[in-house]
């Protein structure tokens, strides 16, 4: 009889370090960019602005990423 091989699970893709270094950069750097303009002036934009770098710095770092490759070596 022959022996049956196991099916074998499907790798993971995990988000490459250099994504996630954007992504947290530029969500902080529009965090503090929305409070320094607004001057506190209307709460919740400045959350707005770091959502809006989060997303920014993770299309970003995708773009690096498949440009450059990982850029820190990891």
């Amino acid at each position: 009889m022959a022996k049956r091989e196991k099916p074998r699970k499907p790798e993971k893709k995990l988000t490459p370090i250099t994504v996630f270094i954007f992504a947290v950069v530029l969500g902080f750097a529009g965090y503090l960019g929305g409070e320094i303009l607004l001057n506190n002036q209307v709460h919740p934009l400045h959350w707005l602005g770091g959502l809006i770098g989060v997303t920014m710095g993770y299309v970003i770092g995708w773009r690096v990423f498949r440009k450059h490759g990982d850029i820190l070596g990891f």
